[in-house]
């Protein structure tokens, strides 16, 4: 199972009560918090994707706000290697003005 957020939301701090009870089942336990150059989310999916396909079995992605939309990103860009994402909180995948508004932040952080 791996948590997911953003800096802000810890998802040591927030997945603490469940996290207890999953290891106790015996689950593997993994938090991430995203934590990006910039505004480079890309990387992070990258990142986590990568850890995913490591892992023996398919793995269960839970993502709180800006975690949720990566834990989607992700399960979109590793398919079977996800079991279930569960998402909190999330704003959901991009329409073309989110996109729109991502490519004017990308050309910011790029100097632009």
């Amino acid at each position: 199972m791996v948590f997911l957020s953003n800096p802000l939301a810890d998802p040591v701090a927030w997945s603490a009560g469940v996290r207890e009870e999953l290891l106790a089942l015996g689950y593997q336990v993994t938090t991430f918090a995203h934590r990006p150059d910039g505004l480079d989310w890309r990387s992070v999916v990258a990142c986590v994707g990568d850890f995913v396909r490591r892992r023996p079995e398919p793995v269960a992605l839970v993502g709180w706000s800006q975690g949720a939309a990566i834990a989607q990103e992700v399960a979109l860009a590793v398919g079977a290697r996800v079991r279930a994402a569960v998402l909190l909180a999330t704003y959901g995948r991009q329409n073309e003005i989110d996109k729109l508004l991502q490519a004017s932040w990308d050309h910011l952080v790029d100097g632009g």
